[in-house]
């Protein structure tokens, strides 16, 4: 299966008529307009499933092309679980309550691990103030430079950024050094998920604690590893109002 990402959409438009449209042009499994978990106003965007070599053929015959007074954008996106794609959006509109939700306070010390643009990176810089710090660490150059022209943007100066060697899992830092790890919609991404896990452990300090939003993954599978590892325990789960993904956010103590 694959997945794309339409964009664009006008807000009138509902799951029956885009679904329409779209199977004018190619073939599709189903299809989501993904809404606000608080309102239930539709976001302005959907994702589609279709058969594995499907994807380019859609993109090429639907991106740019206009659909009730709108000109959309189709893209190939990772397969995401029913539901997720709303609880991302929640995650990223209330960063703030999340973080302090989770645990972060004032004065501590956190990576964000797969950091990505900066979302958390910032928002977390913000929560633990000048006296904690932030260590944004991603595999990819531009995302780095994202988080430092967002970092500056905010005025702020307790985020440090690290470049990951991709084909290793070793966090640069030292044992005991961390009050959290967050590590939010990256676990699908890594290939020695038992190894992230055990330096997640070893630069926690003993009462620290790490959070995981297993986005394309989902809960389940994200509890059987820690199972396996026996290394940390559930502490708390979160999980925005109205929402139905199986991927949640989860905390867990050494």
């Amino acid at each position: 299966m694959e997945q794309l990402y339409i964009s664009g959409l006008a807000r009138s438009i509902d799951d029956a008529t885009l679904l329409k449209f779209i199977r004018g042009a190619v073939t599709v499994d189903s299809i989501e307009i993904i809404h606000d978990l608080q309102s239930g106003e539709p976001r302005g965007y959907a994702i589609a499933r279709v058969a594995d070599g499907v994807a380019e053929d859609a993109i090429r015959k639907l991106d740019g092309t206009p659909l009730e007074g709108n000109t959309i954008r189709v893209s190939r996106m990772p397969v995401t679980l029913p539901g997720e794609m709303a609880v991302r959006d929640w995650l990223h509109t209330h960063t703030t309550d999340v973080l302090k939700t989770i645990g972060v306070k004032a004065g501590q010390r956190v990576l964000d691990y797969g950091c990505g643009p900066g979302i958390f990176t910032v928002a977390c810089a913000r929560v633990v103030g000048e006296s904690g710090k932030v260590y944004a660490l991603d595999v990819r150059v531009r995302a780095l430079e994202r988080v430092r022209e967002r970092v500056a943007e905010s005025g702020l100066h307790n985020v440090e950024t690290i470049l990951q060697n991709p084909d290793s899992v070793a966090i640069n830092l030292p044992a005991g050094s961390l009050d959290a790890v967050l590590i939010f919609d990256v676990m699908h991404d890594i290939k020695d998920k038992q190894r992230l896990l055990k330096e997640a452990y070893r630069v926690l300090k003993p009462n620290g604690f790490l959070s995981v939003f297993p986005m394309h993954w989902g809960d389940v599978p994200m509890m059987q590893l820690i199972h396996e590892t026996g290394l940390f325990r559930l502490r708390r789960t979160y999980r925005p109002p109205n929402a139905t993904s199986p991927s949640s956010v989860l905390s867990f103590v050494k």
